[in-house]
Parts: C-alpha cells; structure tokens; sequence
C-alpha cells in the first residue's frame, strides 16, 4: 500500500534551546499489508487547526488523518515517536480522524514518528529537530567599561522576554547592547516564552578583562618644607579589581588601589623635585610625572578688631584678634571671629569637614581679649571673608 505524511516547511538553524523546530517535506513510503487489507492515509501535523511549518518541543499538536482508502470496522491507530518510547492510540474512523494531540519532544533531534495499525506502518516520516532561538554576541573578550552587542533570532512571535547576566536589562528585542561592571566570566541567558509554545532559552559566554591602566597626574604644587604631600589622580582606570601604585623616592606604595589620595612627606630643604606616580595591574602599567615645589613656610598674620568686617584672610595665615565684650552685664561675652568661603579646615579648633560658613570662639573678653589662632585650608591660594565680633555663647 502506498501513503504520504504532510508538513509543510523547513526548519531555522540555532543553538541548543528548550524548545525546537521540526520541519520535513511531503514523503511517501511503502507500507506493509495488515490482515485486513491495504490501508493508504494522508496524515499531517496541525496547531489551532491549521497546518504547520514550525514544531517546537514540548508542545501539545494534533494529528488528522485523512483520505483513508481500505480501512473498516474499528480502525483505531497508533501514534509511535522511535528514541522516545512515546506511544499514543489515536480514536479514528474510517472515513478520517481529526484533533487527536501529542506533545513533542522536549530535547532537539531527529524523530522519527510513525501511525501504525495491526503491526503495519501507515504513515511515516522522520523529522529533524531544531531549536527556534539562538543567540550570539559581537565580542567574547572585552575591557571592563567597554560594551558588547548580544543578539538573538527567535523563530515565533515572543510574549515575554528575560535577559538575566551581569549589566543585563531584559527586553523583547533582538539586539542588546550589554556593559558589564564586574570581571571574570559573564554568562548571559536569554529566555522567551510564547503561550502554549512553552519557552525557549540561549546563552552566551563573555569574558570582562581589566584594561591596561591609565593614570593623569594632578598638576604641579607648591608646599612648605616638610609637609604632608597629598597626591589625587586627575584620572584613573583599569584600577577597578586594585592596581599596585609607587610614587618613586617617597615610600608611598601598596596594592589594591582603586584611586583616591596618596599621601608622603615632602622634603626637607628648597627646591623643586619631580615624582613619577606609576600604576600596574595584571595587563599592563602606566606612569605620570608631577613636580613639588618646596619653600619655607613662612606665616603671614593678619590684625582684626573688633567690629571689623570683609577682611580677607589667606588660608595658612593667624589671625590676631583683640577686642573687648562688656555690653552685657549678666553673663560673660566671647570676642568670635566668622568666616566664610569654601575650605574644609579653618580657624582655631572647629571640626574638619566642608563649611561654607565657620565660626570661633577666642574666649571671655569681658575685660578685653588679644589672641592669635592659625587658619588652615586644603590648598595653598584659598581666601577666606571674615569679621570680628561679639558673641553670648
């Protein structure tokens, strides 16, 4: 006897995924007589009653078996997919059957699927699995900072999309650009699902490498003899897992740096000394020069009375203050100097930090006062505004 088995289509070429795509051309082979004579059928694979070109695992289908020539009596055939040990009864007449499901195989492949009745093959066809989204990514070794493009091809329409990897956001799109923010290998897993089609996942493999560093000096600087040098990169990367930093001639070295502030003692005579301050990590190194300028510290003193206002005071300089609180006569008053500007450490004992507006107390001048307290800013140039006046607490 002779049959055909019908699917329309062919299949789309991926990676390994969870769901596939099963694809053949008609086929006609010959089948072994039964005891109750030649049977011939048309079978196809229908989804929401239509025939089908695409076929994903683990996806209920139906069968219909149609044109059935020399069948009679209780014609009731088997539905057998070889490799899996998948084996169905299918509820037919013998004018045709209709909407008997199945579900695929979960695991892409080649299937071969048989109908069979009394021990002979009615229908036959073997079909080639094949999974329905894959995935690929432009680069598979890149710096960290840099920036890669994953893209995927999904056979179907998605209804909902997850992208999960370091630096993802999950989007039903077909191209993602991609910023990891940590080292090491990245593995990026793309998942979509389409209603009763189940889902379907691929990933990709990146490897975030640390770049070779790069470092920008801050500029040249003068400092008093002796004092505490502060250097701070003006830019730094490649330093994000530590780099390991020297400032030749100065001590000043370690590992694990990420950027901020080096600090040294600076030198003990005049002159002007150039440094070179050199990073390296596991792919490279890199350096810069910077120059001290030395000079004797020579403190400037700025006089303040009472009442004065919108003195300028360099940073670095004492201020004498000198004044008398007497206006009130129940309790003593302070002769308090108030500056403003933007430095982190000012006069007299206030408390490091970033003030706009600071203020101190030289003490109980009721019977006049005359005292010197020493400004003190981050960076030589600064000016501050202050005034002189009288204070009740």
């Amino acid at each position: 006897c002779q049959e055909s088995f019908t699917v329309l289509g062919t299949g789309v070429s991926s990676s390994s995924s969870a769901i596939g795509e099963v694809s053949s051309s008609s086929s006609s082979v010959e089948a072994s007589s039964s005891s109750a004579g030649a049977i011939t059928a048309t079978c196809n694979v229908m989804y929401n009653s239509a025939a089908v070109s695409t076929i994903y695992t683990n996806v209920s289908y139906t069968w219909n078996v149609t044109n059935i020539s020399g069948a009679s009596g209780n014609f009731d055939p088997t539905l057998q997919i070889t490799a899996t040990g998948y084996s169905q009864k299918i509820n037919c007449g013998t004018s045709g059957c209709w909407n008997n499901g199945f579900t695929t195989p979960i695991t892409p492949g080649n299937y071969e699927y048989k109908l069979i009745y009394d021990e002979n093959v009615i229908c036959s066809a073997t079909f080639e699995v094949k999974p329905a989204l894959t995935c690929s990514a432009d680069k598979t070794e890149i710096a960290l900072g840099e920036s890669f493009t994953l893209s995927t091809v999904y056979a179907g329409d998605a209804w909902n999309c997850e992208l999960s990897g370091n630096g993802a956001t999950s989007a039903c799109n077909s191209s993602h650009t991609i910023s990891p923010t940590a080292l090491g290998a990245q593995t990026y897993v793309y998942k979509v699902t389409n209603g009763s089609k189940g889902y379907a996942e691929c990933s990709v493999d990146v490897s975030v490498e640390e770049p070779p560093p790069t470092i920008t000096c801050p500029d040249d600087m003068t400092k008093p003899i002796g004092a505490t040098v502060s250097v701070t990169p003006k830019s730094l990367s490649g330093c994000a897992g530590g780099c390991y930093y020297t400032i030749d001639g100065t001590g000043a070295t370690g590992s694990g740096y990420t950027g901020g502030a080096v600090s040294f003692t600076g030198e003990s005579s005049e002159g002007s000394k150039s440094y070179t301050f050199t990073v390296t990590n596991s792919v490279g190194t890199a350096s810069c020069p910077f120059t001290v300028t030395y000079k004797e510290s020579s403190v400037n003193v700025v006089d303040m009375e009472k009442g004065q206002e919108n003195v300028v005071v360099p940073c670095g300089s004492s201020i004498h203050a000198t004044g008398t609180c007497n206006e009130n006569t129940w309790g003593p008053l302070y002769l308090t100097v108030e500056c403003t500007g933007s430095f982190e450490k000012t006069v007299g004992t206030s408390s490091a930090g970033q003030y706009n507006s600071v203020s101190y107390n030289f003490g109980n001048a009721y019977e006049g006062f005359d005292g010197t307290v020493t400004t003190k800013c981050p960076e030589e140039g600064q000016t501050m505004n202050c005034k002189l006046y009288c204070n009740w607490n």
